[in-house]
């Protein structure tokens, strides 16, 4: 109850916070944009298909045994959990159980190896989003340093150090499973608290947390060029992501360049994070086009953002779409509970 009257008065305040920038916005000039573009609005649902393409091959690495997972099943797995994500709350938590599930009783993997080869793949993005996402900095910084600076951006050099930093060690921190136990020892832990309900929660699952973890550091020690194919395959669908907001911008005519498309999906990545528990961020994400547009000096910056937003949920509306409809190829219902059990 608590989480979700939070979770209400945060988009309240984005949605005040979007009308407030929005509402002398000149509908008719969004109109002519939109319009110019004409029939080469049906290339921005491409790129997407791309991303996801990438970010499955990147996950069927990461699944011992893989050359009996076909890549496009991987893909449909991926792109119909990918709209759960989306369009659901608290979807994040649900489409990460439906996918080792789906691996499962699709293709016979014990779950625990269904469980470990998805969560490594979730380091493995979370790992590439780290490079991703110092790369956009170092190209915002370069390119407009005093304009971020206005908006409290890298204000200082302390700011700029303290950022990086936090990069790093974030980096540091997620790849942490690679080395050893660590899930074990965070079990161990919890079963050191003295709350009955917590100690015996972390008797019932200390030996599927081990075999979770031997996967993950065996995956590390014995499959290194792998680990290293499914990193490069995720950074690359990062970038597809920002080629992406560089060709709607540029069908714009924002003239934004690639740096500067990778600067803003650097930044929208961590605004997606931190407001994880909006199904696609929504208003949080307007929020942050915007103000990237305007610090950028972008001309027309409200026009641009109004109509690249429109173009951009539309083109996620109909993924999602295409995901929730691939759920009858799969031959599951994802909300049954029989289906559910593990």
């Amino acid at each position: 109850m608590l989480l979700n009257a939070v979770r209400l008065f945060i988009v309240a305040v984005l949605a005040w916070f979007i009308w407030s920038q929005f509402r002398e916005l000149d509908g008719a000039q969004v109109l002519r944009l939109l319009e110019g573009i004409g029939g080469a609005a049906a290339l921005i649902v491409l790129p997407y298909g791309t991303v996801i393409l990438l970010d499955a091959a990147g996950w069927r690495q990461c699944v011992t045994g893989s050359e009996h997972v076909p890549l496009r099943e991987m893909f449909v797995i991926r792109l119909s959990t990918d709209a759960v994500m989306n369009t659901f709350p608290a979807g994040v938590a649900f489409a990460e159980t439906l996918r080792p599930l789906l691996l499962r009783d699709r293709f016979g993997l014990r779950m625990t190896d269904a469980v470990a080869s998805t969560l490594l793949s979730k380091i493995n993005i979370a790992v590439a989003q780290i490079g991703f996402i110092i790369t956009g900095l170092i190209f915002a910084f370069s390119l407009h340093a005093s304009s971020l600076g206005e908006l409290g951006l890298f204000s200082s050099p302390s700011s700029i150090a303290g950022t990086f930093l936090l990069a790093a060690s974030a980096g540091i921190v997620l790849s942490l499973p690679y080395s050893g136990a660590r899930l074990t020892q965070i079990t161990a832990l919890l079963g050191r608290i003295r709350i009955p309900l917590l100690q015996r929660g972390a008797a019932r699952i200390r030996n599927a947390v081990a075999d979770i973890d031997r996967y993950v550091t065996g995956f590390a020690r014995h499959h290194r060029t792998r680990l290293l194919r499914a990193l490069l395959l995720f950074l690359l669908s990062w970038f597809a992501m920002a080629f992406e907001t560089w060709l709607i911008l540029a069908l714009l005519g924002s003239g934004m360049s690639i740096m500067q498309a990778i600067a803003l999906e650097a930044t929208l990545s961590v605004v997606k994070l931190v407001f994880f528990f909006i199904p696609s961020a929504i208003g949080a994400q307007e929020v942050g086009i915007l103000s990237i547009l305007t610090a950028f000096a972008i001309p027309e910056a409200a026009a641009i953002a109004a109509a690249f937003i429109i173009l951009r949920r539309g083109k996620e509306l109909l993924w999602a779409c295409s995901g929730i409809s691939l759920f009858a190829y799969l031959r599951v219902n994802p909300f049954k509970p029989a289906f559910m059990k593990a």
